[in-house]
């Protein structure tokens, strides 16, 4: 387009430059960037739009301040900043964790009589929402009806709903819900996935059963979230034939199955020893074109480790990096948890080895946790070198794990300090 004569409008780069930000996964907005100053040397002239895709690429990038920089450049080509701006300003105020600036630049921006638009309010409440802030987003729901800029949507309403469900204030939600039907804003699919997830965290599963009832009744369609958080549902309270029956429900009905969605059901099936109908259920999800990840051959290597199948839950995890799985901390701690228990403290401490060749240091103790509960004192100081990578491990890193382990670290230091002092 450069070589162009003459060159094409600022509209045209506009089109172009735009098209760049929306590539994904990984827009290349320092691309952008690049290209939008190599117009400024060619004398071409950015307008309103431009600058905001400027302002954009900054925030995206987590350079807030030169986003605010741009600011400077509508001031001397003689722009008035619009709302896009300022919504693009306070999207990148909220990505970078200062929510305070942002609540002053909606309240700013309002002084200086520009309209905010559903953009804004949704941008503002769901910044409010990730902080787990629902008071504030509560209060900037009422603001925005005060002012009558632009009547909430449901967006905004399901924003907030699971924020609530989220810190277990199912009774508010459940107002808002009301509220929002009162004044005529339909509750769709997301909104009432994320209430039966409030009432299946709360153990409330009549009133979730409830109101999935109510949303068949309203002509809305379960998605898969939907119908995962039902089998999860009856998993947890180990009526794993219900929870099949909600499988198989969902391909009646023409929703596919996702990762989650199988991980969900096998597990409940391994934590029954019903081994043969998990190994089925990941059959089928292999022939259904679901690839299975790491946390499905977790969930089957625990199965096999309750059930003393130890060799079969080796093979699973020998098997994974032939699927291109690395296996993390949960399955090899699984495992090495086993082995101890079935008195295997060889295969378990080259196991321990294997971690460490993975970079998994800083869960090592988990590790060490295992060996504790079978080996005797005098063959644990066998595995000499572990125990003194224990000694070498900070105490913030300590600090992160549970108390069970914590009261194993005690116990490790004695052994250490004996070890010493004999």
């Amino acid at each position: 387009m450069r070589s162009v004569h003459p060159l094409p409008h600022i509209i045209d780069f506009n089109r172009l430059l735009s098209a760049m930000c929306k590539i994904k996964p990984f827009p290349p907005f320092s691309s952008v960037i690049s290209l939008y100053r190599q117009l400024l040397l060619l004398g071409i002239r950015p307008d309103i739009y431009s600058l905001n895709i400027m302002a954009n690429c900054y925030c995206r990038l987590g350079l807030v301040h030169l986003g605010f920089s741009i600011l400077a450049s509508f001031i001397k080509l003689g722009y008035q900043p619009d709302i896009a701006t300022f919504n693009t300003l306070i999207n990148g105020l909220l990505h970078s964790n200062n929510l305070a600036p942002a609540v002053k630049l909606l309240d700013k921006i309002i002084k200086l009589g520009l309209t905010p638009d559903n953009f804004t309010y949704g941008t503002m409440v769901k910044g409010l929402c990730r902080a787990r802030n629902h008071t504030s987003a509560l209060k900037l729901l009422r603001k925005m009806e005060s002012h009558g800029h632009c009547m909430p949507d449901v967006v905004i309403y399901n924003t907030i709903i699971d924020c609530l469900c989220k810190d277990n204030l199912l009774g508010k939600a459940l107002n808002l819900f009301s509220e929002m039907k009162t004044k005529g804003i339909p509750p769709d699919v997301v909104t009432y996935t994320t209430l039966i997830q409030g009432m299946c965290i709360l153990g409330q599963r009549k009133e979730a059963l409830q109101m999935l009832t109510e949303m068949l009744e309203n002509n809305i369609l379960p998605d898969v979230e939907t119908y995962t958080t039902l089998i999860d549902m009856y998993c947890k309270e180990a009526e794993v034939s219900k929870a099949r029956a909600i499988f198989d429900l969902m391909h009646k009905k023409g929703v596919y199955p996702n990762v989650i969605t199988y991980n969900t059901l096998l597990d409940g099936y391994c934590l029954r020893g019903e081994l043969h109908k998990a190994e089925k259920l990941l059959d089928q999800m292999v022939k259904g074109g679901c690839k299975p990840d790491v946390v499905t051959f977790n969930c089957l290597i625990n199965g096999y480790c309750k059930s003393r199948k130890i060799d079969k839950a080796l093979a699973v995890l020998h098997e994974m990096p032939l699927k291109g799985l690395t296996p993390d901390v949960v399955t090899y701690t699984t495992v090495i948890d086993a082995l101890c228990k079935d008195n295997r403290l060889i295969c378990a401490s080259q196991l321990l080895k294997e971690m460490e060749s993975h970079g998994m240091n800083l869960m090592f103790l988990l590790g060490i946790h295992c060996l504790m509960g079978c080996v005797k004192v005098h063959k644990l100081m066998k595995q000499w070198h572990y125990l003194e990578k224990w000694r070498a491990m900070k105490w913030s890193l300590i600090l992160s794990h549970t108390m069970s382990l914590l009261l194993v670290c005690v116990k490790l230091a004695d052994l250490v300090k004996r070890w010493n002092s004999s």
